[in-house]
Order: structure tokens, then sequence, then C-alpha cells
């Protein structure tokens, strides 16, 4: 599968992977959401990290839903941007969004054949 050929090359040639949230933060973009595009100096700054090393041995915190870490702090970005859950004026509804997201991953990574271990990188339901 794709996933395992890019497994595959991510291994073979030592490369870091980062996913950035360059879309909404603080809530939903749906219409009436209380969500904000993120300003376009953050995501460069955070991509200007990634390139340059800044985040290799950085501290990090772990989103339990969704399976993944991020940084406590990154150079020339408010830390307000970093952890998502922060962005939200509702924590509850940040909470029961996130695990609504990790159950359609669930869900919808059933309809393929997917090694075991690709699965278990994923979000997880909490």
């Amino acid at each position: 599968t794709y996933a395992n050929l890019l497994i595959k090359r991510v291994a073979d040639f030592g490369a870091q992977v980062y996913l950035v949230n360059s879309g909404w933060t603080g809530g939903s973009g749906a219409p009436g959401g209380t969500g904000e595009r993120f300003p376009i100096p953050v995501t460069r700054a955070i991509v200007s990290a990634c390139q340059s090393g800044a985040l290799l041995n950085c501290k990090t915190i772990h989103l339990d839903n969704l399976n993944l870490d991020i940084p406590r702090e990154i150079p020339g970005v408010d830390s307000r941007y970093l952890n998502p859950r922060d962005t939200w004026e509702d924590k509850e509804s940040y909470d029961a969004e996130t695990k609504k997201l990790a159950s359609l991953f669930a869900d919808n990574i059933t309809k393929f054949d997917i090694d075991a271990a690709i699965i278990e990188a994923g979000p997880k339901v909490t």
C-alpha cells in the first residue's frame, strides 16, 4: 500500500514527518463556528521550525484521542497556538469534537486493508 511505501521511504532516508495545521483553530470553521484561520506568519514560523531542525529534541505533549505529540514551544510562535485544546473557549466541546474525529478515523480505516501497525499509530477513541 501507499502507507507502507511511505513508511519504508521515511525509514530509508531517516526523514522527519510533521503534521502542520494551517487551517482552523479555536473551534469549527463551519458556518456559525467559533474557529478562526491560523495566521499565516504562525504557519510560516512552524514550517520554518520543522525545516531548521528546531523541533528535533523539543519537549512534547501527547494528545491521547488524536495519538499525536505536539511541541510545548516553537521559537517565534505564541504557545497558545500549539495545543489545539487551549485555543477553544469551550474545552468540553473540544474534547467531544476530538473524540468524534477519532471515531470517524477509526470507523473509516476499517474500510481498507491496512496493516495493524498503521492502525495502531492512528487516533484512539478513549
